[in-house]
């Protein structure tokens, strides 16, 4: 256990935890990025503009198309299903959506889904759309010197929290 002073209050602290997006890297930069490349996945991968459209609505992703016709998204609900939802559950949403809307069958959809969205991991910048919060990563050695453990949780998935962090 070690003290720590926040804002002239002292408390006694065990381990500290942060959430990866909002407090170590600004969420919203991540989403619209994280949203963008799966929708340009989906797209490359035959499903048509429209549902993948209709796929990122029932998340909480929206956009518009810019001057030269190219769709990009511009807005996330904070508390949609994109900004919160588990990887897992997000391919479920999007089978079922391709489900729904594409008469594909629940393994097909879900494998489809599966790779769309890992291809599109592979595909993102991390570099540009991970924005560190300010005094992120200086927080991590101030607490190592003062000797309290410390740990990241997210419902993103392992490996890509392990790259943004480093």
């Amino acid at each position: 256990m070690a003290k720590i002073s926040i804002k002239g209050q002292v408390f006694d602290i065990d381990l500290v935890a942060f959430d990866k997006d909002g407090c170590l890297f600004d969420s919203v930069s991540f989403w619209l990025s994280y949203a963008q490349a799966r929708y340009e996945q989906l797209v490359v991968g035959g499903i048509s503009e429209e549902v993948a459209r209709h796929w990122l609505a029932v998340e909480g992703a929206y956009g518009e198309e810019d001057e030269n016709g190219t769709f990009k998204v511009n807005k996330i609900d904070p508390v949609g299903a994109l900004a919160v939802a588990s990887p897992d559950e997000e391919v479920f949403i999007c089978a079922t959506v391709l489900m729904e809307q594409c008469k594909m069958r629940w393994t097909k959809a879900r494998e489809f889904v599966t790779k769309a969205f890992a291809q599109a991991d592979k595909n993102m910048k991390l570099e540009e759309c991970a924005i560190p919060k300010k005094g992120f990563p200086d927080v991590f050695h101030r607490l190592t010197a003062a000797g309290l453990p410390f740990g990241v949780a997210t419902s993103d998935n392992s490996d890509r929290a392990y790259r943004a962090i480093a």
